[in-house]
């Protein structure tokens, strides 16, 4: 939850770039990153209690799943976002760093938007 949080804050101070790639920096896992994202652009239920039973098993998935929405978001402003599942862990990396390249200030105020209703919809959860 501190994840999503903070993110909106820190992105209209340091810039969407310099956030991204702070919370890029503290993903561990790359294989999770791909079964999350799996996870959020499938309409297959089934795939939940995978997705559950990844993100318990450590601290720094906070990061992971909150790259994932960013990755989300920034398709439904109309980003382009390449096919990411079938990279391999250095190529994914990579290319989660070129996504900073095409995001500009205009496209951070289309995401605002967003990043605010799921901040404000997980502080109200009780955690």
């Amino acid at each position: 939850m501190r994840r999503a949080v903070d993110f909106p804050s820190l992105m209209l101070t340091a810039g969407f770039s310099s956030a991204f790639m702070f919370y890029l920096s503290k993903v561990e896992n790359y294989k999770k990153l791909k079964n999350v994202l799996k996870y959020i652009e499938s309409d297959d239920k089934k795939s939940l209690e995978d997705m559950c039973d990844e993100v318990k098993k450590d601290e720094g998935v906070g990061y992971t799943g909150y790259i994932s929405i960013l990755i989300k978001a920034l398709k439904k402003i109309g980003k382009p976002i390449p096919n990411l599942d079938s990279l391999s862990d250095d190529k994914l990396y990579t290319e989660l760093l070129n996504i900073t390249d095409n995001v500009d200030f205009r496209d951070e105020r289309l995401l605002l938007p967003y990043l605010y209703e799921l901040k404000k919809v997980l502080e109200a959860l009780p955690l």
